[in-house]
């Protein structure tokens, strides 16, 4: 089990077993760079503030000789950093469904126009005569700023997640009727619990 501020990540994760990776996770307005093992061990490499990381003239080079020449295959960031929305949609062909979600993205978060870029969704049936899309997205400006620093120090993400997402795929193997919703999680800590609902 692991302590407070320390970094978990379930092992079924094959991302993060291949050579030369780089895990990027914020936490507590820190963000860490972690680089995993082949058996799936994480070593923390070094933990700054997010504040001082977003910073244009930051001095000097704040990521650290170790992470050159890897590749950054996931950032983590925090549950509230991510929007969830439902819309009625009947169509199924990808090229109309992206543009309609960026549009409406677009017509909700006026303030957020790089929304447009960071957004996935999942097909599902609302009932039997209408069909729909779970819409999940970046909200958090903060996100923004930190993706466009890590292309800048040549760490571009593969993936984004939360914790919620990467709990969610694990459960999904686990739990046959996962995908009916209605589940929760109580994940234990030292010094708090973290509460997950699906």
């Amino acid at each position: 089990m692991p302590q407070d501020g320390e970094v978990y990540l379930p092992k079924f994760m094959n991302m993060i077993k291949k050579r030369n990776t780089l895990i990027t996770i914020v936490n507590n307005e820190d963000l860490s760079f972690v680089i995993p093992d082949r058996s799936g061990e994480v070593r923390m490499l070094d933990s700054l503030s997010l504040d001082q990381f977003l910073k244009d003239d930051m001095e000097p080079d704040p990521v650290p000789e170790e992470l050159s020449n890897r590749v950054n295959s996931l950032l983590v960031v925090p549950d509230y950093w991510f929007g969830t929305v439902t819309y009625k949609f009947q169509s199924r062909k990808k090229s109309i469904i992206e543009a309609f979600i960026e549009r409406k993205l677009l017509a909700e978060q006026p303030d957020l126009p790089d929304i447009k870029y960071f957004f996935g969704y999942i097909p599902h049936e609302i009932n039997q005569k209408e069909k729909g899309l779970y819409v999940y997205f970046l909200q958090e400006s903060k996100s923004f700023q930190l993706y466009a620093q890590l292309v800048k120090y040549d760490l571009t993400p593969h993936c984004i997640t939360t914790p919620a997402f990467v709990w969610g795929q694990k459960l999904r193997e686990i739990i046959p009727d996962f995908h009916n919703g209605g589940k929760g999680l109580v994940h234990m800590l030292s010094r708090k619990v973290l509460l997950y609902f699906f």
